[in-house]
């Protein structure tokens, strides 16, 4: 049998370094088998495959891919046609300041691996503490922090439990003396060796008291009272209370302050009452001691006196007209309830009365539910049925899961609803689940890794701490003169930060670049200032040729600044030929970094050229521009080189 270029290739390579998976009987393969830390890419459901199939295998997250790892199926049997490796990923030795590693460990350490250390006097932790190497690094991250000593001393109040020394994080809870309370927290914080949040205590006294019209205080007054005093005041001549005639201080407020009207005044109309109105008809004015009869409409319940007196001027308490209730179809409808034992599609009950319920046909009320409901003040709190098949949902089971759903405690049979984790927590599979016959698979959520405080080059978090709690966010603002990219808020999910988002830098306008360009800016007052201006990301700065040149195009010509970098158009003196975006696509090119922003090329000029993914090409594509054409090499499949 006569053997293809590619298929000595193959062999040779396979013999030199490789070894070969079991033959299939024929000229096809039976399905790869796997390799140590790494996963097939694709679809591998057939039994067999035939010759020329290649697998291609990518590493596990645990793992670090050094290089490509691909097999080719030939006459039966897999051959390793790129052997890269996959490599556990491994911990360097950490750097932790005024910490001591518990011995000389070997290092990189692989991800499992543990060490333990502690933290020199007025440190913490001072007890050995373990650590273990993750794919993100060493966590929980080694760290020592000051410790702090006795929590401090605060005016007008004591620490509670006080020691000598406080972690990191650990906190002195006080209380404030008799007459003082506390402005905010309670609490104070030990950060980095520093108390912060340190509570205060302010007084609960009152200054003097407030002066009442027609009226002085008994027993003359004094400059403060404590909170809880109270102070009596009576009328002038010719008037009376309202109310009592004690003030009290509350927490450095006067309350209960009392009010003297002019005894035997007249009063205006009676009171207003919602859903209800006197029995006589309203006058304008009344006499002090006059009263006014009021009753509520047919089914409202007339709560208080009927009866409302002007006394001094003033209207006593009018009473109030309580709703009934209206059972209505719609409401009853959508609950899957009827009437037990009336078949009117409204029922009016008074306030305190009963009105009874009985589930729709094919639907049945959870346990407990209460179907007889009393009317309260116009507001029936209907029972709710569900398909026969429901759910209750475990309170206990949630919590076990570290799940909660807060729509409802009862899910119907066929009903699907979707759980959310508790925070801080991470779904382990998929949230939602489905309720069939009185039987629901809860989903679970385990705890959610906290992530380290985020970095970003020319840029810093606005509010920095050692590590944020997984669902917590950070905002990132740049140094002066650069722009940032993306929003300036990040979140932490499960240990790892959302897109970071980047600073870019400013730009500088090069005199050499320019004329390499064969370009010049408008204002030839910018030509003294560009060697030191800065530019930010961004900006855009209109430019002209330089006398005997053109550009192809009447196109506005700017200079664009991207990340510490001008985009500069050329102008040209001869002849040029033009990229076309259909032609790189047919012969399945790209640009390279130098040319990806060129458009033109001038007459006998030579262009590097690179393969697209999954392409290759013999030696280095160029292309030339000659008569006004551009040339184009053709870059062929990587499988077929």
């Amino acid at each position: 049998m006569k053997m293809s270029l590619l298929g000595y290739v193959l062999l040779l390579t396979a013999a030199l370094c490789c070894t070969a998976a079991p033959a299939a009987p024929d000229d096809h393969c039976e399905k790869p088998e796997q390799i140590k830390g790494a996963q097939l890419q694709g679809e591998w459901h057939d039994e067999t495959y035939p010759p020329g199939k290649v697998a291609n295998f990518v590493c596990l997250p645990e793992y670090t891919q050094d290089g490509p790892i691909k097999m080719a199926c030939i006459e039966g049997i897999w051959w390793h046609i790129a052997k890269g490796q996959c490599k556990g990923k491994k911990c360097d030795r950490p750097d932790i300041k005024h910490g001591i590693i518990d011995r000389d460990y070997y290092y990189p350490r692989e991800v499992g691996r543990y060490l333990e250390y502690y933290c020199e006097s007025s440190y913490q932790p001072r007890r050995w503490t373990r650590i273990y190497c993750t794919n993100a690094g060493w966590e929980p991250e080694p760290k020592c922090s000051h410790a702090c000593v006795e929590a401090p001393n605060i005016q007008h109040g004591t620490a509670i439990e006080n020691k000598k020394t406080f972690s990191h994080g650990e906190r002195a809870k006080y209380e404030c003396d008799n007459g003082f309370r506390f402005k905010d927290e309670d609490v104070a914080s030990c950060v980095e060796g520093q108390w912060m949040n340190i509570p205060v205590c302010i007084s609960t006294s009152c200054k003097s008291p407030p002066k009442v019209l027609n009226s002085k205080p008994k027993g003359g007054t004094k400059s403060s009272y404590a909170s809880g005093e109270k102070i009596t005041y009576e009328c002038n001549s010719g008037y009376s209370l309202e109310r009592s005639g004690e003030a009290q201080c509350d927490n450095t407020n006067w309350i209960n302050i009392p009010v003297c009207r002019r005894t035997g005044a007249q009063c205006g109309p009676p009171p207003t009452v919602q859903y209800g109105d006197t029995v006589e008809i309203r006058k304008a004015n009344y006499r002090s001691g006059e009263k006014v009869e009021f009753r509520c409409p047919e089914y409202y319940i007339l709560d208080g006196n009927r009866f409302v007196t002007c006394l001094n001027g003033v209207w006593n308490e009018a009473p109030v007209c309580i709703e009934p209730c209206t059972a209505k179809e719609r409401d009853m409808e959508s609950n899957n309830i009827q009437l037990k034992w009336r078949p009117d599609r409204k029922l009016y009950s008074r306030h305190g009365e009963t009105i009874e319920f009985i589930c729709k046909p094919g639907y049945e009320a959870p346990p407990d539910t209460q179907m007889r409901i009393t009317c309260n003040q116009g507001n029936l709190e209907y029972p709710k049925c569900f398909k026969i098949g429901f759910c209750v949902l475990q309170q206990s089971t949630m919590i076990a899961n570290n799940i909660h759903y807060n729509l409802s405690t009862v899910v119907d049979h066929g009903q699907k609803i979707l759980f959310q984790c508790n925070d801080g927590m991470m779904a382990e599979n998929n949230l939602e689940a489905k309720c069939e016959q009185r039987k629901i698979n809860y989903p679970r959520c385990t705890a959610a890794k906290s992530c380290k405080a985020p970095e970003i080059l020319n840029g810093f978090v606005k509010t920095e701490q050692a590590s944020y709690d997984s669902g917590s966010y950070v905002e990132f603002d740049c140094d002066e003169g650069y722009v940032i990219n993306l929003a300036m808020k990040v979140k932490c999910e499960n240990g790892l930060w959302s897109k970071l988002p980047v600073c870019y830098s400013p730009c500088k306008i090069s005199p050499e670049d320019l004329t390499r360009h064969n370009i010049q800016l408008l204002s030839s007052n910018d030509q003294k200032t560009i060697p030191d201006k800065n530019y930010k990301h961004g900006t855009e700065i209109s430019v002209v040729c330089m006398s005997g040149f053109r550009r192809p195009t009447n196109a506005a010509l700017v200079l664009e600044c991207y990340d510490g970098k001008f985009k500069y158009p050329r102008c040209f003196s001869g002849r040029t030929c033009r990229i076309l975006q259909d032609d790189l696509d047919e012969n399945n090119l790209e640009l390279d970094e130098v040319h990806e922003n060129e458009v033109f090329y001038a007459e006998g000029e030579v262009i590097q050229y690179k393969c697209k993914n999954g392409f290759n090409y013999r030696g280095q594509p160029t292309g030339k521009c000659s008569e006004q054409k551009m040339s184009y090499p053709k870059c062929t499949e990587e499988s077929s080189v």
